[in-house]
């Protein structure tokens, strides 16, 4: 059998991806950076090879490593920077023996760069590249508060005024670089159950033949009005907002996976908060067990399958983030942890906590006793 190739292993969502790969039945085989306690205890990892992760190197270093590596089948790109290298170096990995699917390198770009293209049903907030300069002057003052500031892919803060502003950029280091510039949003205003997302899966001719939605329960909040991560959420079909994906994905000639993530307003209109040109862990897990994202992935990018369009949904799953992070930040005592990783156990086809697989319980063992063992945040 072909195998499934996946990058960085040692990252608890990357490692989650290749569980669900190996509970659908597949080889996997990967790479990772560290030693990975729970990389030798994965009773799915076939083989995994140590070489440098893509943030600490050059492309050109990490396709020489990857070459040496030996490794060859369904390559999978978890992060958008490994997207971005495999749609720019397309034809050394195909003669690699990598098999996958990868938008043109300038549709990727477009997307990183938030150029997002118009979908019937989903509506576009004012949103804008603002210098520094700027925001901390009159143009600053005059914007529709509150805001949210994005001052680099992953960071997320909610600014309730221009004071807040000044004290965010100052807090970020932006007031030290009044050239630059920083991404800024109109909040969407709404609790965290309105956000929800759509997985989209785009066969080589960008149409879209898999589509999965899930709703956000609960995400971190920190300091300075920062907007984290999901922390719990569920398998939930959103008609209107699958359509609205599958047409955003298929007019920016998308293929492979692409996340659209959107936050349904008062008026109950959904508008678009951000586009991830990947696949996300915490979906494929809120679908309970991956297994018709990554089976259809194979199948197009292995068989040549043109497959007709069909959703993924069970509305059964659940899903909570508790064992991806060092230091579960919202998370209310080690007793509902407990509690939660019992329940997994008694359903472990319906109920995924981070990469928690009762069927690989070496491996997820280890990954819930460094949850367990993470020292706590100090108040204040």
């Amino acid at each position: 059998m072909t195998p499934f190739v996946l990058h960085d292993l040692m990252d608890e969502d990357f490692f989650a991806l290749a569980q669900a790969a190996g509970r659908a039945g597949f080889v996997v085989d990967g790479t990772s950076e560290e030693e990975a306690p729970w990389l030798h205890a994965s009773r799915y990892l076939r083989r995994v090879v140590r070489m440098p992760s893509l943030a600490h190197t050059t492309r050109s270093m990490y396709a020489w490593h990857l070459k040496q590596s030996g490794l060859g089948g369904v390559w999978l790109a978890c992060s958008e920077a490994v997207l971005g290298f495999t749609a720019s170096y397309r034809g050394f990995l195909e003669k690699a023996g990598m098999r996958f699917l990868a938008p043109d390198a300038e549709v990727y770009e477009r997307i990183v760069r938030r150029d997002y293209p118009d979908a019937p049903g989903l509506a576009k907030p004012f949103a804008a590249q603002l210098r520094v300069e700027a925001l901390l002057g009159e143009e600053g003052k005059r914007l529709a508060y509150p805001i949210v500031v994005k001052p680099a892919r992953g960071l997320c803060y909610r600014v309730e005024d221009h004071a807040g502003l000044r004290a965010l950029l100052q807090e970020v280091g932006a007031d030290k670089r009044p050239e630059g510039a920083l991404y800024v949003q109109r909040y969407v205003p709404g609790e965290d159950v309105r956000v929800a997302v759509a997985v989209v899966l785009c066969d080589a001719a960008s149409r879209p033949v898999r589509v999965f939605t899930a709703r956000r329960l609960r995400a971190f909040h920190g300091p300075m009005g920062r907007l984290g991560g999901m922390v719990a959420a569920r398998a939930e079909w959103i008609g209107e907002l699958a359509e609205a994906a599958c047409a955003l994905a298929e007019a920016a000639a998308w293929r492979g996976f692409l996340e659209v993530e959107a936050k349904q307003g008062p008026d109950g209109a959904w508008h678009l908060i951000e586009v991830h040109p990947r696949v996300s862990a915490w979906t494929v897990l809120a679908e309970a067990d991956g297994a018709g994202l990554l089976r259809a992935y194979y199948a197009l990018c292995t068989e040549g399958t043109r497959l007709s369009w069909a959703s993924l949904q069970r509305n059964q799953a659940e899903y909570a983030r508790a064992l991806a992070l060092r230091r579960p930040p919202a998370w209310r005592g080690r007793s509902e942890l407990v509690a939660m990783l019992a329940r997994a156990l008694r359903t472990p086809d319906r109920f995924c906590i981070g990469a928690w697989d009762a069927h690989d319980l070496r491996a997820s063992s280890l990954l819930a006793w460094r949850a367990w063992r993470a020292p706590r945040r100090k108040k204040g």
